[in-house]
């Protein structure tokens, strides 16, 4: 519901490296060798699969796409097997379209569990710290691995001593192997729970923390996300959702 195009870009900037990564979502399609402005947050099947192709074609080994639950409800991305699929939160976003919180979820969940669809993802990323996320991890035990996230206690990957500053954000990553510092170009608590939730990603696909860390401050940001414009004034100026 709220973090996607964060988390998704977040993805695509820790998972490129001598490769190109696909990305499909709010703001860009990248397909690889172009770049094309976005006319949907989900395309229509048609289209997803016509891009994905272009991916194929332009040598990406990895897709990072957006799902949104009208994507999901009007089967846009129906058939399409997934590696990992994230759920990051559930609140008031579509109720004109959904009209009940029970019927939204009910949406989001046919993403990692649907009858009517081939197969489920591989991996199961789910915010530990979302009452729904809660839910949605009991509901899927027993049909595939799920690696949650969150600042609860109880959460596979979680942030620690978060300490949130003007210009960036400290905390201590904590898994099952390990713990070590983070220090975040990103501001505000909501974007330690979205740079967690791509890391239990790239955790859920075997690569390496540091790495990915280790480029994390050179991240420029999304650009109309709580995006800071620094002219070297003393005060903080934010474009936020723009």
């Amino acid at each position: 519901t709220n973090g996607k195009t964060t988390v998704s870009m977040l993805l695509q900037y820790f998972l490129s490296g001598k490769e190109a990564v696909g990305l499909l979502g709010t703001v860009r399609y990248d397909l690889g060798g172009r770049i094309l402005p976005s006319f949907k947050t989900t395309p229509e099947s048609v289209d997803v699969y016509a891009l994905l192709a272009q991916m194929v074609q332009n040598g990406c080994k990895d897709a990072v796409m957006e799902i949104s639950s009208h994507g999901i409800d009007q089967k846009r991305v129906h058939g399409l097997n997934l590696d990992v699929a994230v759920f990051l939160n559930l609140t008031q976003d579509h109720m004109d379209y959904h009209h009940s919180m029970e019927s939204y979820y009910k949406v989001k969940k046919k993403l990692f569990i649907d009858s009517a669809s081939r197969s489920g993802p591989k991996v199961a990323v789910v915010n530990q710290d979302c009452l729904y996320g809660q839910r949605l991890i009991n509901e899927l035990d027993g049909y595939m691995e799920i690696v949650s996230f969150g600042l609860n206690k109880d959460a596979f990957i979680r942030a620690e001593n978060i300490k949130l500053l003007e210009d960036r954000t400290i905390f201590d990553l904590v898994w099952l192997n390990g713990k070590t510092k983070v220090e975040s170009p990103l501001l505000g608590r909501y974007n330690v729970s979205n740079l967690l939730a791509a890391l239990a990603v790239l955790y859920s696909k075997g690569f390496d923390f540091e790495h990915a860390l280790s480029k994390l401050s050179k991240f420029s940001g999304i650009p109309g996300r709580m995006e800071r414009i620094d002219e070297g004034q003393d005060f903080n100026v934010i474009i936020d959702y723009a």
